[in-house]
């Protein structure tokens, strides 16, 4: 059963509750934050069609779980405008969205979860660290600052063009692209942090940038008592596999880590090598995709050990 449900922030946002029939008991309840970028309630971008959230909440109905998901400040249906949205308004809206969870008369509040997936996991913590609940999920996710995720992905894009074979690669190695593009990288992100950024880039969301540069997720997972999974992908390009261990490392609770070796960042089965220059390539085609079953698989016996 979906319910479309209203969060009054500073913008009004809309989203979805999916709450499952269990007769007269409450249910456990499972807040969805989504990653970067302007994605809806459903992990849905313009031109990208992914579909994450809504499958995670079907899932979650069928184990007995409701599910709360909701667009972000001026995606899908909610007011406002993405490019002004910063990292504390999202924390604030995540915060504002387990205050809700725990008012609706078919969950049961003491038994509210958060489920971030790439960014949304990072800030899961601080979340929680605001309202609190009873577990964090983090798929896809990473501890470390963004900066340093952005850079270790200019990295990866250096390293493919240096390494890669045929005339698309030759090409851009020709043209020495990898070279200028981490020169260009660095240079970007260092602007990106100066008072007068948003004049030069009055298309890229400053205020979030800036206030990702303030932030450490290792010490908001070390400030964490309540028990932890996370599961990232072996063929993620975008977050690297090896990251749940360090969130294991940081968090200060109980805490399961596991990497799904054909997984990706979207959260679906990938057989092939992963490649950073192909991913929206990648992506495209994996739009009707199931999520990892795998993934579930891991989910699902923690999942039931927190609700018992």
């Amino acid at each position: 059963m979906e319910q479309l449900i209203t969060l009054d922030q500073t913008e009004t946002l809309y989203g979805t509750l999916t709450v499952p029939e269990n007769g007269h008991e409450k249910a456990p309840g499972v807040l969805i934050i989504g990653g970067s970028g302007p994605i809806d309630r459903d992990g849905n971008a313009p031109g990208m069609k992914l579909n994450i959230y809504n499958q995670l909440a079907a899932w979650l109905e069928k184990q007995g779980i409701a599910a709360l998901r909701y667009d972000k400040r001026g995606t899908g249906s909610s007011e406002g405008d993405f490019r002004e949205t910063g990292l504390q308004d999202l924390i604030e809206d995540g915060a504002a969205a387990v205050r809700l969870l725990k008012m609706i008369p078919e969950i049961d509040e003491e038994r509210i979860f958060i489920l971030g997936h790439s960014e949304g996991g990072s800030i899961a913590p601080k979340v929680a660290e605001k309202e609190k609940v009873q577990g964090v999920m983090a798929l896809a996710s990473s501890p470390k600052p963004l900066f340093d995720i952005l850079l270790e992905q200019g990295e990866s894009v250096e390293r493919e063009i240096s390494e890669g074979k045929g005339i698309f690669y030759r090409a851009l190695k020709t043209g020495k692209v990898n070279k200028r593009m981490i020169k260009k990288q660095h240079k970007v992100l260092k602007e990106l942090l100066d008072e007068e950024a948003s004049k030069k880039y009055k298309n890229v969301n400053v205020k979030w940038f800036q206030e990702h540069a303030d932030y450490d997720p290792r010490e908001a997972f070390h400030r964490l008592r309540i028990p932890v999974i996370a599961v990232n992908g072996g063929k993620d390009a975008q977050v690297k596999a090896e990251d749940v261990s360090a969130i294991a490392q940081q968090t200060s609770g109980p805490v399961e880590a596991y990497v799904v070796e054909e997984m990706n960042h979207i959260l679906r089965h990938q057989p092939e090598e992963f490649s950073i220059m192909k991913t929206k390539r990648r992506y495209l085609k994996q739009q009707n995709d199931n999520l990892s079953h795998e993934l579930l698989d891991h989910l699902h016996p923690w999942l039931q050990k927190q609700i018992q």
